[in-house]
């Protein structure tokens, strides 16, 4: 059975699935556990956040777009 974080991977960019923002991370360490560092797109504001926040896509296996996290940008 896959983890919900098989799709996680160094230097991917993943968007903010609220619709009213727009950030954008890069995951910079991930060592297979529960946390990842992450970076915003100029390299500042290092930090950790839980990797389950991170999905492997936008929308729900319904159909319906997430509205917390973060998707692939």
């Amino acid at each position: 059975m896959a983890s919900y974080t098989d799709h996680i991977r160094p230097n991917q960019r993943y968007k903010n699935c609220h619709p009213l923002d727009s950030t954008v991370l890069i995951v910079r360490e991930y060592d297979g556990g529960d946390r990842v560092k992450v970076t915003d797109t100029r390299g500042k504001n290092v930090r950790w956040i839980n990797a389950k926040t991170l999905r492997p896509s936008a929308t729900k296996p319904n159909g319906e777009p997430y509205k917390s996290g973060y998707a692939p940008a």
